[in-house]
């Protein structure tokens, strides 16, 4: 009983450090370092994340004031409230037709029930065409690629150099 103990802590130890957990745990140091320096934290993570939530809250706004709800603090915080719960509840890709429940009990009394849809499915529109713009123009922008034929012969090229370089 004493040796099977003893077998079972040497692979537990064994497990723990071998060297993907320790890779791994590199790899979580490196990650949280930026922690540690406040003033670099504060500059390359924070401002950055500020600066997308407020266009994030100001896209809101004025898609409020767009469709007529009217754009609040106090309404952009129940859009952000709204789309973080329909995000959470899996039944459908995005939230969609959940979020558009939500937000027409949120504002039934501030607009009607047909207004409040359009404005959750307008701006789920807005956003997803947004995305993809800056999707492909990253592509674009990064890669160099210019068209659909680029990426093709790019693939084609890279697989053909893959087969030339794997060994017989």
């Amino acid at each position: 009983m004493h040796l099977f103990a003893l077998g079972v802590i040497l692979l537990t130890a064994f497990a723990l450090l071998s060297r993907r957990v320790v890779a791994f745990w590199g790899r979580v140091r490196q990650g949280v370092t930026i922690l540690w320096d406040r003033r670099r934290y504060i500059r390359q993570v924070w401002l950055v994340q500020f600066a997308g939530w407020l266009c994030r809250c100001t896209a809101f706004w004025l898609l409020l004031e767009a469709f007529g709800i009217g754009g609040s603090v106090r309404n952009v915080l129940l859009v952000l409230g709204t789309n973080a719960v329909a995000s959470v509840v899996p039944f459908t890709p995005g939230g969609a037709g959940v979020q558009q429940a939500f937000l027409v009990k949120v504002f039934a009394g501030t607009a009607s029930g047909a207004t409040v849809a359009a404005f959750s499915v307008g701006q789920q529109i807005a956003i997803a065409v947004f995305s993809l713009a800056l999707g492909f123009a990253a592509i674009v922008v990064i890669f160099r690629f210019r068209s659909f034929k680029e990426v093709i012969a790019a693939g084609r090229e890279s697989r053909a150099a893959e087969a030339e370089a794997a060994p017989s």
